[in-house]
């Protein structure tokens, strides 16, 4: 799966995404200090998760609890390594990760979040891909279920977010055929990965919720927004 599946490789790798989410989106909606900003964010967001007890935890998962250890442990891992030798640095680091990738409703915070966003439909479009290059079941299920997982839980929000960035907007045309080809191909016992029950129903309802919104923005061929 590349960088995306290094803990310690992911947050250079969501720097390359930044700096396309920058490229792509319209010049005027951010300055220089808003570009910086995000690109801190982006290369030191997961820091907290190198703390013992605060490992990453996947998305579907993770609770307020987990995101506030983590944030703290952040805290603390700059202020043991940063405050003393630099300490505008320090502050800047824990201002960001406060401001922005703690606050996903503030301006930059929402921008961040959307870059987060597009990384995780990168690994699930790319998990979808190698699904079809590997002869093992057991793999080719794991694969797939990564990109179910994905779709479920991020559709709705990368769609909202293809509103305010253009970024967003070009990457979601670009993979429109593999996004479009896991809702329609993946098979109904993909959902037994999860636990039985609520766990269960819940993700059959988001992926379905999420394919509906989906085939809204874009229809399949045979079919217009009118039907």
């Amino acid at each position: 799966l590349g960088a995306d599946a290094s803990n310690l490789e992911h947050m250079p790798l969501t720097g390359v995404i930044t700096e396309f989410f920058l490229r792509m989106c319209d010049p005027d909606q951010f300055d220089e200090e808003d570009r910086t900003t995000l690109l801190t964010a982006a290369t030191t967001h997961d820091w907290g998760e190198g703390v013992n007890g605060h490992e990453d935890i996947t998305y579907r998962r993770k609770t307020q609890a987990n995101t506030d250890g983590e944030h703290q442990a952040l805290i603390g891992l700059v202020d043991r390594e940063y405050l003393e030798k630099d300490p505008d640095l320090a502050e800047e680091i824990k201002r960001i990760h406060t401001e922005v990738v703690q606050d996903p409703e503030s301006r930059l915070g929402r921008a961040f979040n959307a870059i987060e966003r597009m990384g995780y439909l990168r690994t699930a479009v790319r998990s979808w891909e190698l699904s079809h290059q590997v002869d093992d079941p057991a793999i080719v299920n794991a694969l797939r279920w990564m990109s179910v997982d994905v779709l479920a839980l991020h559709t709705q929000k990368l769609l909202e977010y293809a509103w305010e960035f253009d970024a967003t907007q070009s990457q979601l045309d670009v993979y429109e055929q593999s996004i479009s080809d896991i809702f329609s191909i993946v098979e109904p016992s993909i959902f037994y990965n999860y636990e039985k029950g609520e766990e269960r129903d819940r993700m059959r309802g988001l992926f379905k919720a999420g394919r509906d919104v989906w085939r809204w923005n874009y229809p399949p061929e045979d079919e217009t927004r009118d039907n």
